[in-house]
């Protein structure tokens, strides 16, 4: 996945995107539950979709700096659907059509928060609260980046410092709970 970013500078269609998404963060996913440790063979859905969410939110997180490099990663197809040219795209016009795109991708990365949420079995949930902690910053990220109204260019939307202790914090009290 990290080879395609050395050449590959646009994605088509969601399915080649999924692909890519799958090998730079859903196989992060997998092999961190091997060290982590899980008993239940669906905690690797859960892993999977963990890391099509975290990258889904860093490609709209980071639009900005993509586009500095010529790079979008968000489909082709979807800029068309939505009447955003990549042109627009790389120079950074905030509109109604950018609005609507990221509001469409935002939920696209809300089904997999979702759905891993869901996917999370009861029993390995102990041993996955460092994935825990990841999904629910990211999803917090991606709370602000709708919060933001998709204002993400010329600049980088992260949580602050006291956002991130108040989730360390929120996550450490959860795990003393039976």
């Amino acid at each position: 996945g990290v080879e395609r970013d050395v050449g590959k500078r646009r994605y088509a269609t969601f399915a080649e995107l999924e692909l890519y998404c799958w090998r730079v963060a859903s196989a992060v996913g997998l092999a961190s539950i091997e060290v982590f440790g899980y008993r239940n063979p669906a905690t690797r859905d859960y892993a999977v979709d963990v890391g099509l969410a975290l990258q889904i939110t860093n490609i709209l997180r980071d639009i900005s700096e993509d586009g500095e490099r010529d790079r979008i990663y968000l489909p082709a197809e979807d800029l068309d659907a939505f009447g955003v040219p990549p042109e627009d795209l790389l120079r950074g016009v905030y509109n109604k059509r950018f609005c609507a795109l990221m509001e469409f991708e935002s939920e696209r990365a809300r089904g997999y928060y979702r759905s891993a949420a869901a996917k999370l079995p009861r029993e390995d949930a102990a041993s996955l609260r460092p994935a825990e902690a990841m999904r629910q910053t990211y999803e917090a990220v991606l709370d602000r980046i709708v919060a933001e109204r998709y204002f993400v260019f010329g600049r980088r939307l992260e949580l602050s410092r006291r956002r991130k202790v108040a989730l360390a914090a929120s996550m450490w009290v959860g795990s003393l709970l039976p």
